[in-house]
């Protein structure tokens, strides 16, 4: 089993009895039993709590329009009874999670501070990924039979190395359980409290209940709203859900990982990639995978973010791995159907674009200690904070390469970064600088950052 690493000082954490760091001291929270594995544990706690109030405020202003539509319409009262209950026991689920974070004891102030705007939750996917992935419905099952069929296929066929492989944005879990049996050992993570929750209760033997709400497209008017039961008592491998040894599945931020570097040899985004920029987790994927690893990619590009610039096409993607040291080994086109119905009329077809990339099978640069150092072309970076200042610990970099590849680096980077952009120096008149602000003595030390900044384009020398 890998060890999880302090988000701090990147010492292994303390496992299983309590995530705690032996080195700095850090503690990180269990949420209902799931490692929260987040550099800032309570923004992220008052966000999903501000996230899910302004979700059932949403709800509550949907069910009061309800009422008005339906004001004047007798014939229809059945229906809008159904409809309100459908929203209200749907409510009643969010409040769970409230709730379950409330015990967290995060102060008021910073839980406003948040200010989710309602336009941003408005499409709330956990009850749509549960139906498709643990109520056993056929449709839900023939899209995760095309997916998992696929991606075994790709394993059987260009993976060497089996034994560790990491999920991003693994939702409900489902497609991470199905791939379990071909890896030693499988994580899965998500940003999302309430999926990991669902996750976690199912796996625990727990059922969930909901609805499915259709306002349109209904072959009847009895299948506006459907009640559902999401459950794992059918998964196939019910020894897997009993001991749990092959499977860790944790809350965390994919543009930061709490794997050591190097330390996978597989990586998956099944309908993940275009959730958030490819920039702002890229390098997190670069800096994890093992030389030789894969990164494997399924779903369409539909981006679920604001920002045009970063909607890449498919070539363009593949241009972003190739200039960050991949090759791209495989590539297909798996047509499906997503989050179908049979209830309704209406349903989306996917052209599901499948690729994977391996990273090269090479080290860090060698470093002469009378190179010259230099700033890559191309580098954009921002420095936030007072540079050679030990006492300030706000103090953050973050970078971008001219691949488009964001990082954000520790302290020492920053003033590495500073120094550098002024004249070009040597290794060796560099890390003298560095001895004088950092109580370092081994020089060996600082020659691994520099030799990291090169090969993650940072740096360039001569």
């Amino acid at each position: 089993m890998l060890p999880f690493f302090c988000l701090e000082c990147t010492a292994p954490l303390n496992i299983p009895h309590q995530y705690s760091c032996s080195e700095c001291g850090r503690s990180y929270r269990l949420l209902e039993n799931i490692p929260l594995l987040v550099r800032d544990e309570a923004g992220y706690i008052a966000d999903m709590i501000n996230t899910y109030f302004q979700f059932l405020l949403l709800k509550s202003n949907e069910i009061e329009k309800l009422k008005n539509d339906f004001k004047y319409i007798n014939s229809r009262s059945n229906l809008l009874e159904r409809l309100t209950e459908a929203l209200n026991e749907n409510n009643k689920v969010i409040e769970v999670f409230i709730k379950k974070l409330e015990k967290e004891d995060i102060p008021l102030i910073q839980i406003l501070k948040a200010n989710r705007p309602i336009g941003n939750i408005s499409h709330f996917k956990d009850f749509t990924y549960l139906k498709r992935d643990w109520c056993w419905l056929a449709e839900g099952e023939k899209q995760l039979s095309i997916i998992t069929s696929c991606l075994l296929k790709i394993i059987d066929g260009h993976f060497g190395e089996l034994d560790n492989a990491l999920f991003l944005g693994s939702g409900v879990g489902r497609i991470a359980l199905e791939l379990m049996d071909r890896f030693d050992k499988v994580y899965a993570t998500d940003l999302s409290f309430s999926m990991m929750y669902f996750f976690n209760e199912l796996l625990q033997g727990n059922e969930l209940t909901f609805y499915e709400i259709n306002y349109s497209n209904t072959l009847s008017d009895e299948f506006v709203t459907r009640k559902l039961t999401a459950s794992a008592d059918r998964f196939k491998r019910q020894q897997d859900l009993v001991n749990f040894q092959k499977l860790n599945y944790f809350i965390s931020d994919v543009t930061g990982l709490p794997f050591l570097d190097e330390s996978l040899a597989s990586v998956f985004s099944v309908y993940f990639t275009d959730v958030i920029a490819l920039k702002l987790f890229l390098s997190e994927v670069v800096r994890v995978l093992k030389p030789g690893g894969l990164f494997v990619h399924f779903g369409p590009l539909g981006y679920g973010f604001e920002n045009v610039a970063e909607k890449l096409s498919a070539n363009e993607v593949k241009e972003r791995f190739r200039s960050s040291g991949f090759d791209i080994i495989y590539e297909d086109i798996i047509p499906a159907s997503h989050m179908e119905s049979d209830y309704v009329m209406d349903a989306i077809q996917l052209k599901n674009w499948v690729f994977v990339a391996r990273k090269h099978k090479v080290g860090h640069p060698t470093l002469k200690t009378t190179d010259l150092l230099k700033l890559a072309p191309g580098i954009n970076y921002q420095i936030n904070g007072t540079l050679f200042s030990q006492a300030d610990q706000s103090r953050n970099t973050t970078v971008w390469t001219a691949e488009g590849l964001c990082y954000a680096l520790n302290e020492i980077s920053a003033d590495i970064i500073s120094e550098v952009s002024a004249n070009a120096l040597s290794a060796d008149q560099l890390i003298s600088v560095l001895k004088e602000s950092y109580v370092i003595d081994d020089s060996a030390v600082l020659t691994d950052i520099l030799k990291d900044l090169i090969s993650k384009r940072i740096l360039d020398f001569n």
